[in-house]
């Protein structure tokens, strides 16, 4: 069924995104806000004379949390700048460090984790060290992480990603409007794979409401995905020049199109993916209600603080940055994508 979004709900967007958070204060979200026990020592240890006042206001992932992918980047949020004051790590529940690198925004109040070398469904635990102050946050990675099949029997596999089921991260504030128009199943099919390297190319597709099966709309062109390293199985990072998302009669055209994830162990599905690009805006103008200039949605996005860049294809400041999360990319039985030509 198509859907549309009336211009109210879209002034209702956009109204949205000027209500930024204050990140001095603790922020509600999915991650959970920490409640105060630290699971350490209070013992004062060596801080270099420094003096550590800062408070853990939230984590990500939260104390005890599951299903953690097992290259998450994993955050802390501070109530102050503590970019002098906390000292984080990653470990193994029988005192293992983990190899991490650890970045911190302009602000000094959000701290970036990135762990280097977890396992699937694993436990750790995210050390948070202020002046000897050991605060621990314990989760279990889920089922990715580890790849048990020949790269060579992905050939052929067709996954299925949810465009409309995504969680839209950038342009901010308009997921909801761009879940609306991207609502159909991208189709990406494993075309050849080796120890090193493997191709896809991607499709449109379609759902059976009825049966629920999937097929690849043929009216369409596919697009071709090459060279995709596989030097981190299960995990790759794929980039092509552009993909084209059929909206009813209107084309919506993503340049720099990427995608990355990881293939389950047994390659039955990619989890933990993410994807994005340039999203070409010159024909959106109709398919929202701003009448045909081709300037129409950048100039209304720009009464709310986006805007626009250049695409890449002829420099025209008339495409906005597109980043998003998928839910699992599911295997599609017996569903092999057939290559069509765009000439």
């Amino acid at each position: 069924m198509k859907r549309n979004l009336s211009g109210l709900t879209l002034l209702g967007v956009l109204a949205i995104m000027g209500c930024k958070p204050d990140e001095s204060q603790p922020m509600a979200s999915d991650t959970g806000e920490w409640n105060g026990d630290d699971g350490g020592s209070d013992e004062g240890g060596d801080d270099g004379g420094i003096e550590c006042t800062a408070q853990v206001m939230e984590t990500d992932p939260f104390d005890g949390q599951t299903g953690v992918f097992y290259r998450q980047e994993l955050s802390v949020l501070f109530d102050e700048d503590a970019s002098n004051q906390a000292q984080l790590s990653v470990w193994t529940t029988d005192g293992g460090e983990i190899p991490s690198a650890v970045s911190w925004d302009d602000s000094g109040l959000r701290a970036a984790v990135i762990a280097d070398g977890l396992h699937s469904e694993s436990d750790y635990l995210l050390s948070i060290d202020l002046c000897g102050d050991v605060q621990e946050v314990s989760f279990q990675t889920d089922e990715f992480g580890e790849f048990d099949i020949a790269s060579a029997d992905l050939v052929g596999k067709t996954f299925s990603v949810d465009m409309g089921a995504a969680t839209y991260v950038e342009p901010a504030g308009l997921g909801p409007l761009i879940g609306n128009y991207l609502n159909t199943p991208l189709l990406f099919g494993v075309t050849e794979a080796s120890d090193t390297e493997f191709a896809m190319i991607a499709a449109q597709g379609e759902i059976d409401d009825v049966q629920g099966t999937f097929s690849q709309v043929m009216d369409f062109p596919t697009f071709e995905i090459p060279a995709i390293s596989f030097a981190d199985a299960p995990y790759f990072s794929a980039l092509t020049d552009a993909v084209g998302i059929q909206y009813e009669d209107t084309t919506i055209t993503i340049h720099n199109f990427w995608i990355q994830g990881a293939f389950s162990q047994d390659g039955g599905k990619i989890g933990g993916g993410e994807g994005g690009g340039l999203v070409d805006t010159r024909n959106l103008g109709d398919v929202f209600g701003f009448g045909s200039d081709e300037n129409a949605v950048c100039d209304f996005v720009a009464t709310a603080g986006l805007d626009c860049e250049a695409c890449p294809n002829d420099d025209e400041v008339l495409c906005l940055t597109l980043t998003a999360t998928f839910e699992d990319a599911m295997l599609v039985e017996g569903l092999t994508l057939e290559e069509i030509s765009g000439d």
